[in-house]
């Protein structure tokens, strides 16, 4: 299991920040549950010690 930190955005604008475990590292393209809503992930940045990701809203 591996930490992220995780960016969601909608329209180009972020909506909101915060950090994730995942059993599997995440791809582009990807989709995840984050709490009840369904989300793709867009980017993955390896930057520093926590990877982050940048997720789309649906």
């Amino acid at each position: 299991m591996s930490d992220y930190k995780y960016e969601l955005r909608r329209d180009e604008a972020v909506i909101a920040t915060g950090r994730i475990q995942l059993d599997d590292p995440p791809s582009p393209g990807d989709t995840l549950s984050l709490g009840m809503q369904r989300v793709q992930v867009a980017d993955v940045l390896r930057l520093g010690r926590t990877p982050r990701l940048i997720l789309e809203a649906r």
